[in-house]
């Protein structure tokens, strides 16, 4: 670490921490597929055709 006194040891270390917390995070996360097919139900009768405006 001495040898190499310019890097921001402190930082990467919080980096470091970060990027495992989150990959564990989403590792733990748990989603009922029936509530995404609820939301697009919910989405989809909500959608209506807006004139003037294409999307494609």
């Amino acid at each position: 670490m001495r040898r190499l006194s310019y890097i921001n040891w402190r930082e990467t270390v919080r980096r470091g921490i970060e990027a495992t917390i989150e990959a564990e995070e989403l590792k733990n996360r748990n989603v009922d597929p029936r509530d995404i097919r609820a939301g697009v139900a919910i989405a989809a009768s909500v959608r209506r055709k807006s004139g003037g405006w294409d999307s494609t």
